[in-house]
């Protein structure tokens, strides 16, 4: 940031420096000679007649889609190769946590104690997903409406007015 002149006002170490998201890798199928899911579904009628299909037969698009998978495929066979072949197609999922993390008093690269509060700056409080010390095994959202209802909670008196 000072390089493009912005000064630190407050110093915390671990701010910033625990990023963490959930991998996202897509599978990539080759598919030919067939018509796909996505060009049946491309209707409200092609929608029934898939549903229908799968319903009273159990066969159709819904049952199994005729195609090769691509990537990852056979040629990936050691961690090494899939490692790799992460770094090439693996994506963010949006999830960011952890950049400006909760923590107890002693751990030095957590910003903000277990009330959300940033250690250091009185009454500014953070509320938002970066304040996970680890990222959460599903989605973020769930856990950030919890942390920024409890967040609310502590700033707010039992009778609504601010404290």
């Amino acid at each position: 940031m000072a390089r493009h002149g912005i000064g630190v006002v407050h110093e915390l170490p671990g701010v910033g420096e625990s990023l963490q998201d959930h991998l996202k890798i897509r599978a990539v199928f080759g598919v030919s000679g067939a018509i796909t899911l996505n060009m049946m579904a491309d209707s409200g009628a092609g929608k029934v007649c898939i549903g229908l299909q799968c319903l009273l037969t159990r066969r159709g698009p819904m049952s199994m889609a005729p195609s090769q998978l691509v990537k990852p495929g056979g040629q990936y066979g050691f961690d090494d190769d899939l490692a790799k072949l992460a770094g090439d197609i693996g994506t963010t999922n949006f999830h960011p946590v952890a950049t400006c993390r909760m923590g107890r008093d002693r751990n030095p690269l957590a910003g903000l104690d277990s009330r959300l509060a940033v250690r250091g700056i009185a009454q500014l409080t953070v509320a938002d997903a970066s304040a996970m010390p680890t990222i959460a095994s599903g989605n973020t959202n769930a856990p950030t409406l919890m942390m920024a209802e409890r967040a609310a909670h502590w700033l707010r008196g039992r009778d609504g007015s601010a404290v």
